[in-house]
């Protein structure tokens, strides 16, 4: 117990020194996910209709345009079947039709895929819906969630065949599009050069300072992501020329996180591997000063470990420092 004390004084001491004991209630603490940043995004931005008219029907996926400076942004699947998903792996000997019936109890719109694998065992993807075409607002509201995947996670590892559990989080694709919604072959320009003419609008081409192949259908004025768009739109629905289909360039950036839920070292905060005193300096640092001492989303899954996964307190610093002597 003396020595329970002294390292319980040596973690306060740490805390105090780093400038996290302001705030020090044992309240809920909250990792940020993705939705969050996602719901910024989309809040201000423009959806493109899924009509497939600039891009192959086939492939279309809601695309929303938000206007940055001069340019826009398209953002990929938001709250599409990919954004919240599970992907587990069980070994052999289950009974697969009474799991997957117990699946959809707890989400009922699953999309869920069952795979055996020539070793007698089973992969399993589980995803909140199955359509990927609702809007974002819908498929926000039938995304798979966070207590979803704890009690599917509970329901897996009952069987005592769980090989892997793995929640992946919230993937988000978004590029700078810059002007490629209105940028065509130089064998359409005459074309649409006339058409500009003929209708009198404030539109004028230019080539494409990257490849002199190419031109760029531009306006006299400075353009929104929608009002982008709608030239695009208009080109296509009077000439029937198609623009350059949207994909993803080279700098797009993702955002995902992947958290494992079977194969983690409980109570590692810091996510470096292992248990240490210093995980329980972390966790107390994240609540002091949410603001300046951010865990990684696995980490504070990993130090969640008292409470039924109720958010981060001052308890679970505790039982990591019982962990540690153990005194469990």
């Amino acid at each position: 117990m003396k020595n329970f004390k002294k390292i319980s004084a040596m973690i306060m001491a740490s805390v105090i020194t780093s400038g996290a004991v302001s705030a020090m209630s044992a309240g809920a603490f909250a990792w940020v996910t993705g939705k969050d940043y996602m719901d910024e995004l989309v809040e201000d931005a423009y959806m493109i209709p899924a009509d497939g008219f600039f891009y192959d029907a086939d492939e279309s996926r809601r695309i929303y345009l938000a206007d940055t400076g001069n340019n826009a942004y398209e953002l990929y699947d938001i709250g599409g079947q990919d954004a919240d998903y599970i992907s587990a792996s069980i070994s052999g000997n289950i009974d697969s039709e009474t799991l997957e019936k117990s699946i959809y109890e707890i989400c009922p719109d699953a999309a869920l895929t069952f795979v055996s694998q020539t070793d007698n065992s089973y992969n399993l993807r589980i995803a909140g819906f199955s359509s990927r075409y609702l809007p974002y607002e819908e498929a926000r509201q039938k995304d798979i969630t966070y207590e979803q995947v704890l009690d599917i996670y509970d329901l897996l590892n009952s069987t005592e065949k769980l090989q892997t559990f793995d929640y992946h989080k919230t993937n988000v694709w978004y590029g700078n599009v810059q002007n490629s919604m209105r940028t065509y072959w130089n064998s359409n320009r005459e074309a649409i050069d006339n058409y500009i003419t003929q209708n009198n609008l404030d539109w004028y081409t230019e080539t494409d300072e990257t490849d002199d192949e190419v031109f760029i259908v531009n306006a006299e004025k400075e353009l929104s992501a929608e009002e982008s768009y709608n030239i695009a739109k208009r080109i296509y629905d009077d000439l029937g020329i198609h623009n350059f289909i949207i994909m993803p360039s080279s700098n797009d950036v993702s955002q995902g996180t992947v958290i494992d839920m079977h194969n983690n070292i409980d109570g590692d905060a810091n996510d470096d591997g292992e248990l240490s005193i210093a995980d329980a300096v972390s966790i107390m640092q994240s609540i002091g000063n949410p603001d300046e001492y951010t865990l990684t989303p696995q980490g504070a899954y990993n130090a969640d470990i008292t409470g039924n996964h109720d958010g981060l307190t001052n308890m679970d610093a505790l039982a990591v420092q019982k962990k540690l002597l153990n005194l469990e």
